[in-house]
């Protein structure tokens, strides 16, 4: 039985006793158990969310001003230092001709320089 299911069963029979004052305390203690169980579900998904960004924080390298992400021995990018570190948003940079770069969602322009190799 979980604890819904053990709170339920409790307030059926505290109902039953017609103890108002015990009712009372009984909803008191519902009610702050109910936001327990919700500040739980947050700070788990808060949990998972700063997981996911440490693993990807400990893949990401820092390279003449722009970053890259590696995986498995290669490193994928140019990406945005900027909407990173500000937003956690990996944006890959727009490379031209000439070999520059920008990132077009918050517009930086890099002076990296992209060999075509």
């Amino acid at each position: 039985m979980g604890y819904l299911d053990t709170l339920k069963t409790l307030g059926n029979a505290i109902s039953k006793t017609k103890d108002f004052k015990l009712l009372e305390k009984y909803i008191s203690f519902q009610q702050g158990a109910m936001e327990l169980f919700d500040d739980n579900i947050k700070l788990r998904a808060e949990n998972e969310a700063l997981k996911k960004e440490k693993k990807l924080r400990d893949t990401i390298v820092c390279k003449e001003g722009v970053y890259f992400v590696r995986e498995n021995d290669e490193e994928n990018g140019p990406y945005c230092t900027r909407c990173f570190d500000k937003d956690k948003n990996l944006i890959r940079l727009k490379i031209w001709d000439n070999g520059y770069a920008t990132c077009l969602e918050c517009k930086s322009d890099f002076s990296y320089r992209y060999n075509k190799g």
